[in-house]
């Protein structure tokens, strides 16, 4: 995962640590993330199956035919899925990218994220989370 410049690898036990420079990368999408709205979900419950209807809020009113979409959820997780397992009662940064349909085939499933800790220590691809009170989705077009 990429944030704010820094490249962060996870292990197997989600450990994260910074990545060396020279570190090759599996897969990659990057931007400057510029967020161009935001929703507050005051009472929590996001997940990765309801990001999409959470686009169709902002002024963009994203459609997904397009467009893959640079995204943040940031806040609390009640609990993160990961492909290396579950994480429970967690804060930090999910990141990553909402493709289109026809860019699934090229770019993997719909929506591809990473979780990274707000102390930077733990995270890993994410397939699934949920969000507690407060956490605010970000995201541009």
């Amino acid at each position: 995962m990429l944030e704010d410049s820094k490249a962060y690898t996870f292990d197997d036990n989600h450990k994260a640590t910074a990545a060396s420079p020279d570190t090759p990368l599996a897969f990659a999408m990057m931007c400057l993330f510029t967020p161009e709205n935001r929703v507050v979900n005051p009472d929590g419950g996001d997940t990765i199956e309801n990001l999409r209807e959470t686009f169709k809020k902002g002024k963009f009113d994203y459609d997904g035919i397009n467009n893959p979409v640079p995204f943040a959820v940031r806040g609390a997780f009640s609990s993160v899925k990961t492909t290396r397992g579950d994480l429970k009662g967690v804060q930090g940064t999910i990141f990553g990218f909402a493709v289109p349909a026809w860019m699934e085939s090229l770019s993997g499933p719909g929506v591809r994220c990473c979780f990274l800790s707000g102390c930077r220590t733990i995270g890993g691809d994410v397939l699934e989370y949920s969000s507690t009170r407060g956490t605010f989705v970000e995201w541009a077009m």
